[in-house]
């Protein structure tokens, strides 16, 4: 504009001489002033011209940033600007919205990522990271601003490595949480136009469940292949023996054959709960109304003839009249498993009791005997699968190993949870805990 107003001056100047050029020259006074007059019209039309397309440009530039539009000024220069700065604001305004929800987007990622993740820059700043990144290192008390506030040199020098080569790199670390968390760490780099690392992407998976049921698994495996194979050795070899002794030996070969009776029965029982544990995760529940008191007389009795073998004495003191809602196979094998454990390590003349208590909470089914007990070093490892308190009894017992694994599996399947409390010499009482939510109603007494 100011450029605009030193043209006109400059134009208004050489009009004022070019007057004075006619007046000295033609010495016309009449036409001299017409044209001095002519001159001045021009002038205050033009300056008043400019004056209001400033005004416009104003008034423009202000309802641009205020998204109200400016549609009055009869200037087409000044309407086109208009529509230009319109448009302009519109696509600003779209981008902006744009970016802000892919920022929060991105700042959502990173709030529920599970998985630890920080992006690094050339300069070994820590541009983003997940909120879950300090939970894989808990010794780090600061906040991740550059790669050096990370406490593990293995994985400063992963990143390192992959600013100089362009390559990803993935590598399995332990010993995180003194020991117990096993990492999956993928290092990936991120290039720019020239295929130089300009960035760092670094992604942390914690592999220690995966690898602790890889290596339950083999453990099962390797358990499983001993467990088969001591009763089918047995099998083999006391069928060779009968098949080359003399036929006379009728007392001997019924003995023998007796021994092969009883470990093909052992083979079936551990076949059995194999099998149930392979199923016990596919298991749909089928729930009906158990009256909890006839239930657990009714396994009592289809275990008489064990009861009976060892002279065992099954007591019951159980709370009247509890209706609970459950699945019926399923707390049936949990009974049947603690009973038949019970009857295994309890001595000839023992007792068993099954006790049962109602609260507010929970209702908890107890089976007590009067056993050779589990140390306390046990105790925690009883749950697990093919584990034996005493391996040559359970073994002469017919025990798989399986029985206390099963109960363990079941009762989760229910929403419940078994425990167990028990001393060398003095017997052992184990508890089955299901919510209070699974009592459906109680009788009429």
């Amino acid at each position: 504009m100011r450029k605009s107003l030193s043209i006109l001056a400059i134009t208004n100047i050489l009009l004022w001489l070019f007057c004075f050029f006619i007046y000295f020259d033609y010495g016309n006074k009449q036409v001299w002033i017409s044209f001095i007059i002519l001159l001045i019209l021009i002038s205050v039309f033009a300056i008043r011209n400019m004056h209001d397309t400033q005004n416009d440009l104003d008034e423009l530039v202000e309802n641009a940033y205020t998204l109200r539009y400016y549609n009055y000024s009869s200037d087409e220069t000044i309407q086109e600007l208009n529509h230009i700065l319109r448009n302009f604001r519109n696509q600003t305004e779209q981008q902006k919205a744009s970016i802000k929800g892919m920022s929060e987007n991105l700042q959502a990622l990173l709030s529920h990522l599970t998985m630890g993740m920080f992006l690094v820059d050339r300069k070994k700043n820590i541009v983003i990271h997940s909120k879950s990144l300090p939970n894989y290192f808990p010794d780090t008390k600061i906040d991740f601003k550059v790669l050096d506030d990370i406490s593990r040199t293995d994985i400063k020098s992963l990143v390192k490595q992959t600013f100089l080569s362009t390559k990803t790199i993935k590598k399995e670390l332990r010993g995180f949480h003194e020991g117990d968390l096993i990492l999956e760490v993928t290092v990936v780099p991120i290039l720019n136009d020239v295929q130089e690392t300009e960035q760092v992407l670094v992604l942390l998976y914690d592999l220690t469940m995966i690898r602790n049921y890889e290596k339950l698994n083999m453990d099962f495996i390797s358990n499983a292949s001993h467990e088969l194979r001591t009763p089918v050795t047995s099998i083999k070899g006391f069928a060779e023996t009968i098949k080359s002794m003399p036929q006379d030996e009728e007392v001997l070969k019924k003995e023998f054959l007796d021994i092969i009776y009883n470990e093909s029965l052992r083979l079936e029982h551990i076949v059995e709960h194999m099998l149930t544990l392979s199923k016990v995760k596919k298991t749909q529940l089928q729930k009906t109304d158990i009256d909890l008191n006839e239930f657990l007389q009714y396994i009592g009795n289809s275990l008489k003839h064990q009861l009976q073998q060892k002279h065992l004495h099954l007591k019951y003191d159980l709370e009247a009249n509890v209706i609970i809602e459950s699945d019926k196979y399923l707390l049936s094998q949990i009974i049947l498993n603690l009973l038949s454990n019970a009857i295994r390590y309890t001595e000839d003349g023992g007792d068993i009791m099954v006790i049962t208590r109602e609260t507010k909470d929970n209702i908890t089914i107890c089976v007590k005997d009067t056993g050779i007990g589990i140390s306390q070093l046990e105790i925690e490892r009883i749950f697990e699968r093919f584990y034996r308190v005493n391996k040559g009894r359970s073994r002469q017992s017919g025990g798989t190993g399986l029985g206390l694994s099963i109960v363990k599996e079941l009762s989760q399947i229910l929403s419940g949870k078994i425990s167990v409390s028990s001393q060398l010499g003095q017997g052992s009482i184990f508890t089955l805990t299901l919510p209070s939510s699974i009592i459906s109603e109680k009788k009429e007494a």
